[in-house]
């Protein structure tokens, strides 16, 4: 039996994103806020099933769950995720960048991604999710995928996506100097430390009462706490 067309309307896409959101935010061990601090492979995971309840009508669900795998990448930023899928053994690997979704909403609190209005970081994780769940879908069951007219049709008819090549994040604000305190995240906590040097990357002293350490960051996983006095 083919699969059947999925198709719904403006209200009903609504109202099944707010159904994921709001399961998200009640499920999640990281991400209990709209602003997101982290996330990792586990909450992509519960995303994408999530989806694939309310949207794809468990249309992946008939395939192994080892099947899939998710991963997050702290350097990708050209790009807001990567799906890469076999049509033959039904394989599927989603990949969702850090500094993009958190760079979005660095220097905005409304952005439009592919037409989804985002107001908070987890908005921009979900509409990046829903871009790829769709390149995987178009895979399995056409045996291909790409940006072309079929692809623009089924993320419209679904998500109600009307512009489906991701946009850029808006460049984050890098101007940090020696001497900044800055906050950042490593193994889901947030570190305060004070940069010592800046080239691709920068060397950040953090301290404690028992111990010091140097950690070397992306300037974009960075956020500013206090400007060195001049």
């Amino acid at each position: 039996m083919p699969d059947e067309t999925i198709k719904y309307s403006p209200e009903e896409i609504a109202l099944k994103r707010e159904q994921v959101f709001r399961e998200i935010i009640k499920t999640s061990v990281c991400m209990r806020t709209p602003d997101i601090f982290e996330f990792d492979k586990t909450d992509l995971r519960r995303i994408f099933w999530l989806y694939d309840r309310h949207f794809l009508n468990n249309y992946f669900s008939r395939f192994a769950e080892s099947q899939f795998t998710f991963e997050v990448s702290r350097r990708m930023t050209k790009m807001g995720g990567k799906a890469m899928a076999r049509p033959g053994d039904k394989i599927a690997e989603i990949i969702i960048s850090v500094p993009f979704v958190f760079d979005t909403m660095k220097n905005e609190r409304n952005f439009t991604l592919a037409g989804v209005k985002c107001s908070c970081r987890l908005h921009v994780l979900m509409a990046v999710m829903e871009h790829e769940m769709i390149h995987v879908y178009e895979t399995f069951r056409f045996g291909s995928t790409s940006h072309g007219s079929r692809f623009k049709q089924l993320t419209f008819d679904i998500f109600g996506h009307n512009n489906p090549r991701r946009k850029n994040a808006p460049p984050p604000d890098l101007d940090f100097r020696v001497g900044d305190i800055v906050a950042f995240i490593f193994r889901k906590k947030v570190l305060h430390g004070v940069i010592t040097n800046i080239s691709r990357r920068a060397t950040i002293i953090v301290s404690s009462p028992l111990k010091t350490i140097k950690y070397y960051v992306p300037l974009q996983m960075l956020t500013l706490v206090s400007r060195r006095l001049l």
